[in-house]
């Protein structure tokens, strides 16, 4: 499906703020992260019907209203990285950007090397921390995937220019431990 018919808000904040050549990219790379299972969100439940932003589209925006990247590569490494594997693609993604989601994405919580990577696996972290409450995971999966998001918050203090991403992703665990909490206290239960 194309960006103009699942997020006309994404699209046109990438025509606001970024240079003109640069939208045509981001589009062909959504549409090929969509392809490949970019807006998949396993474990969230949603009721039917309702309305949402794609799960592409809210990480690009992030990095764009929130953490105010605007370096290309950057965002478009941050759209490969919502795809869990781009086998798919083929030749129509950038090798840089292809090299920055990996980066990004260190298996066993290694943590990335580049502030870009740093930014963009922060993003995908928000997104995740913000949708906790939606997935179907038990709470004791919410509280390692926040423990996981904390280690990553804390990493992103090694650099001043992560500081927006930090606060944001601190402020997002927090918000969603006192909700477990209250979760907890509502069952009865102590664990």
């Amino acid at each position: 499906m194309k960006i103009h018919d699942q997020s006309p808000g994404l699209l046109i904040l990438l025509q606001r703020l970024l240079p003109a050549a640069a939208v045509p990219l981001l589009v062909s790379d959504y549409e090929v992260a969509e392809r490949c299972g970019g807006n998949q969100e396993p474990g969230v439940l949603r009721e039917e019907g309702a309305s949402f932003k794609p799960r592409i589209a809210r990480v690009v925006s992030l990095l764009l209203k929130d953490f105010e990247v605007r370096d290309v590569t950057t965002l478009r490494a941050a759209v490969y990285a919502t795809a869990d594997t781009l086998t798919d693609a083929g030749q129509e993604i950038d090798s840089q950007a292809y090299a920055l989601c990996q980066e990004s994405r260190q298996p066993g919580f290694a943590k990335p090397s580049s502030a870009a990577a740093m930014l963009v696996a922060a993003a995908i972290e928000l997104d995740s921390v913000r949708h906790l409450h939606m997935m179907s995971i038990s709470i004791r999966q919410k509280e390692l995937l926040l423990d996981a998001a904390g280690r990553l918050a804390d990493e992103l203090k090694r650099d001043d220019s992560l500081e927006a991403g930090r606060i944001k992703l601190f402020h997002a665990i927090r918000l969603q431990k006192i909700a477990l909490r209250k979760g907890r206290s509502g069952e009865g239960t102590d664990e």
